[in-house]
């Protein structure tokens, strides 16, 4: 990633969380690498820090060791590489020969102008644009790195038991997303989006009110 992407996060004013941690809440272990222009030309730099990176997921035991993906934020000349490669190109990309061809995928967006488009806090981010991009992204990854695939009805029982059974506000929000978007306690904010801090403890003082007696799970 160039550092200017890397840095955007803090202008970033929408609900959709950096790229690292969006891919992280997908349940992937991620290392990032962000450079600088000029160092992107340093092959012997840049490859000191993919070994760094590579040293992190093997030191981590929470990651599988034989299977691995990389997502470029730039442009890249990948007309040779044998891999499975999924590309999204901004503007309206007209390829040459087919869009899907046996290794390589290619997707543009005509309503966008850089790869920031994909970057909240970007000047050129599109919401809709990049969730569509991640949405194929994430179904490339799982085909190639065979899941990870999880039982959404069990998460789902496990929520909502630590919110209507146990009553826990912690183990409730700890099954949900860094910033989540809770549609069941009425909420107004006039500065800003809420976070998970001013959630927690709206579900905390409800918690203590209304929802104890009033919230009423139907589904079994």
């Amino acid at each position: 990633m160039q550092c200017n992407y890397a840095e955007c996060q803090a202008k970033n004013t929408s609900l959709d969380p950096d790229p690292v941690q969006k891919w992280a809440e997908e349940s992937y272990a991620v290392v990032q690498i962000t450079l600088e222009h000029e160092m992107s030309a340093d092959g012997g730099g840049v490859l000191g820090l993919v070994e760094r990176g590579i040293a992190a997921f093997e030191s981590s035991n929470e990651c599988e060791k034989d299977r691995f993906a990389m997502l470029s934020m730039s442009s890249w000349d990948m007309s040779e590489e044998s891999i499975p490669i999924l590309s999204h190109i901004p503007g309206n990309f007209q390829p040459t020969g087919p869009a899907k061809k046996d290794n390589h995928t290619v997707y543009s967006y005509a309503d966008v102008s850089s790869a920031g488009f994909i970057v909240p806090g970007h000047a050129d981010f599109k919401i809709t644009s990049a969730g569509v991009a991640h949405t194929r992204s994430l179904t490339f990854l799982k085909k190639h790195l065979n899941g990870p695939y999880f039982d959404l009805e069990k998460i789902w029982e496990e929520h909502t038991w630590y919110e209507f059974g146990d009553r826990s506000v912690e183990k409730t929000m700890a099954t949900m997303v860094q910033e989540p978007y809770v549609n069941h306690i009425p909420t107004v904010s006039l500065t800003s989006l809420p976070t998970h801090d001013y959630i927690l403890r709206l579900m905390q003082q409800d918690d203590g009110g209304n929802r104890t007696s009033t919230t009423e799970q139907i589904l079994p």
